[in-house]
Parts: structure tokens; C-alpha cells; sequence
């Protein structure tokens, strides 16, 4: 069974040591405008951590019309930053809408998961908000917007 990256919202407490930590790990850089995850932060307190979660259908892959995008065996989106031409096409794809492009080189940032061996932002979390695990469903089901995301914590606390 395939694993997927998941995040309890309710443990995060926004501190965006897993977007350096990705960032490093896969640019080099402790830039989070280079990261592959993202957390977004909402009045009143509440953060919102956000990346691939690998849709089967993968409509980021289907958008793109270079074929710079594929899916590899264990359902991770690769980039193939030579024939990308940061057209921005699999960003108006995401469902979730967790790509971004590299700031300098255009290129879509997208979660691989660190390669299947362990992701290093669910490493770094301090409070063990970010987990890695197997799932009996299609990771689509939890491509949900950042808004609807934090719209549902919302009424979870009322």
C-alpha cells in the first residue's frame, strides 16, 4: 500500500520548520520560497500545512502539454526541469493547489515525498504534526484548498 504524507492541523504550530528543512533537502537553500510543502497561517492561529497528496488521476500531469511532469511507481510527481517551460499549467491543475514554481528557475515545485524514503519535514517536526503512512484511499480525497481547509478547523473549534 502506497504511502502519503499527512498533517494533524490541530498539532502544527506554524513554525515552517518543515518547509526549510524541504527546501534544504532538495535545492541547497533554507529558502521556504523553495520549499514543496507550505503553511499558510490564519487569524486565530490556526496553520494550514499543505503539499502533493498524490491524486491518482494526477491532473497536474495530464495539464501539462511538455510532459515534464510524470508519476513514478509509488505515485510521486516528477519533474523533469528540462523540457518544463514554467508555462504555470499544472498550478491551475492542482485540486489542492500546492504547486508553486521556483522563484529564479520556473520550474514546478512538487512534493516527491524525499524519494519514498522517509520525508524530511515529518523529521524535522518538533510537535509530530506531519506523519508518513500508509492509507486504504485515494490520496485525492485530500486535495482540499488551504480556505476549505482552514473553514473546517474553524467549526471543529466552535
Amino acid at each position: 500500500m502506497a504511502k502519503y504524507l499527512i498533517v494533524d492541523y490541530k498539532k502544527c504550530t506554524g513554525c515552517r520548520l518543515c518547509e526549510i528543512t524541504c527546501a534544504w533537502k532538495n535545492e541547497g537553500v533554507p529558502n521556504p520560497e523553495m520549499s514543496r510543502i507550505k503553511t499558510y497561517s490564519y487569524f486565530p492561529g490556526i496553520d494550514i500545512t499543505m503539499f502533493c497528496v498524490k491524486c491518482s488521476d494526477a491532473p497536474c500531469v495530464a495539464s501539462c502539454a511538455f510532459t515534464a511532469l510524470n508519476k513514478n511507481e509509488d505515485g510521486c510527481i516528477e519533474v523533469d526541469k528540462e523540457k518544463c517551460n514554467g508555462c504555470g499549467n499544472c498550478l491551475e491543475a492542482c485540486r489542492a493547489q500546492v504547486i508553486s514554481l521556483h522563484p529564479q528557475k520556473g520550474y514546478p515545485l512538487i512534493c516527491n515525498h524525499c524519494g519514498g524514503n522517509g520525508p524530511e519535514c515529518v523529521k524535522s517536526c518538533p510537535t509530530h504534526a506531519l506523519e508518513y503512512m500508509p492509507l486504504p484511499f485515494d490520496g485525492k480525497y485530500l486535495a482540499k484548498k488551504k480556505e476549505q481547509i482552514c473553514s473546517e478547523i474553524k467549526k471543529s473549534l466552535e
